[in-house]
């Protein structure tokens, strides 16, 4: 049997089939390939920051009305410019649009985390506002 056309031909075929497998690249706190991110949400750059902001966003579009009832701890309720009313503002501002200041602060991410993480526990959004004020009132002023 000839088996040199498995040469020329195998590499033919596996270049395209590679070409559709998504790399992830989430070590060292990088973001996913562009492949991988949700086709659903159609995220600007900026969310893919890091791995855990692209999760923070994610989770804010998923849990828009409970991130509405949670209050923010990184002190952008007093940013002089439109001054972020709750949790939901530092993720998607009123028009719908992506606010990027979510992407680079990390107590915005871990306060979304949390609280999706006690939602999933069967706590209510009464219990869950206690919860982020306990924790996170040193952090900074609430909005």
């Amino acid at each position: 049997m000839k088996w040199w056309w498995l040469v020329l031909v195998a590499p033919a075929l596996l270049v395209p089939a590679l070409g559709v497998v998504a790399f992830s690249v989430l070590a060292g706190g990088q973001a996913q390939d562009k492949a991988t991110r949700p086709a659903s949400s159609e995220f600007p750059e900026f969310v893919y920051y890091s791995a855990k902001s692209e999760s923070g966003y994610s989770l804010a579009v998923e849990n828009q009305e409970l991130f509405a009832q949670m209050p923010c701890y990184c002190g952008c309720g007093a940013m002089p410019e439109e001054p972020h009313r709750n949790l939901l503002d530092c993720f998607i501002n009123a028009d719908g649009t992506f606010d990027p200041h979510a992407s680079g602060c990390e107590v915005c991410v871990d306060i979304a985390v949390d609280v999706v993480a006690w939602q999933a526990e069967g706590k209510g959004p009464e219990q869950i506002r206690s919860l982020v004020d306990a924790k996170y009132q040193d952090s900074g002023p609430s909005t």
